[in-house]
């Protein structure tokens, strides 16, 4: 039987996949917005732990404007992204919050 209320484990890789794929970008694009190698990006989303990861993610953060703390430790989601994110309809792609 298929579980009916799961939520998606909140890792620091899945921060930063979420937060590049609301962006609607590839690696390489979000690499070169944000100044980390793809190397480097490709490194986090496939969830290694990197060197200097306050640096990388103080980087995203001020590329993107997400919240540096969430981005860092997780937490709960907002139901919209900024309307000068993404693709500026300020839903998230079927992911809610509860």
């Amino acid at each position: 039987m298929r579980e009916t209320n799961w939520t998606p484990a909140d890792t620091l890789a899945h921060r930063f996949i979420l937060v590049r794929t609301q962006l609607g970008m590839d690696r390489k694009s979000f690499a070169e917005l944000t100044g980390l190698t793809e190397n480097q990006l490709q490194s986090i989303e496939a969830g290694r732990s990197p060197r200097e990861l306050d640096k990388k993610v103080q980087m995203v953060h001020d590329a993107t404007g997400v919240s540096r703390e969430w981005l860092m430790w997780g937490g709960p989601l907002e139901q919209k992204t900024p309307r000068h994110l993404g693709r500026g309809d300020g839903g998230l792609r079927g992911i809610t919050a509860e």
